[in-house]
């Protein structure tokens, strides 16, 4: 915080480190406004800190059989140490500007963040959708013992 020609003015960086700076007419206000910005910018920073190295990939198969055998393959090659399959998800969604509705089977998998480029590349090679999903999801917490055996299970890359 610094003072000229009569203004007060409070410095912070933003998350992405930029020097941000704002004019006030009292020291106070200045102060007490700098300081919450540092307290954003720490909270911030321990938010993103938090996140395991594990995530969630979310991507859909038209059938059973071929939910299966993406996820045996990917479970097979470590590129995600575990595939959860949900049966009957219904979807409702624009394909070649039409409104399509099918029945799908949800593929939920658990990878590391280092396996996320390699598991991309393998399902799109494997999926028989043109434009398969591949959704990516960061939990914000994981057990000790599950995360261990979660890298234990995957290739390193």
């Amino acid at each position: 915080m610094f003072e000229k020609n009569g203004k007060f003015y409070a410095d912070w960086r933003n998350g992405k480190g930029s020097r941000l700076r704002k004019s006030f007419t009292s020291k106070r206000a200045a102060l007490v406004f700098e300081a919450e910005q540092k307290q954003l910018s720490h909270r911030e920073r321990k938010k993103r800190a938090k996140h395991p190295p594990l995530r969630l990939v979310l991507t859909t198969a038209p059938t059973p059989e071929e939910a299966t055998r993406l996820a045996r393959t990917l479970v097979e090659e470590h590129l995600a140490a575990c595939a959860s399959l949900i049966p009957a998800v219904q979807s409702i969604y624009h394909w070649q500007g039409q409104i399509e509705s099918s029945t799908e089977t949800l593929l939920l998998l658990k990878t590391a963040p280092a396996q996320l480029p390699a598991l991309e590349t393998r399902l799109h090679q494997l999926h028989s959708y043109q434009t398969p999903e591949f959704l990516v999801l960061a939990p914000e917490s994981v057990s000790r013992p599950y995360l261990d055996w979660l890298q234990s299970s995957l290739r390193q890359p």
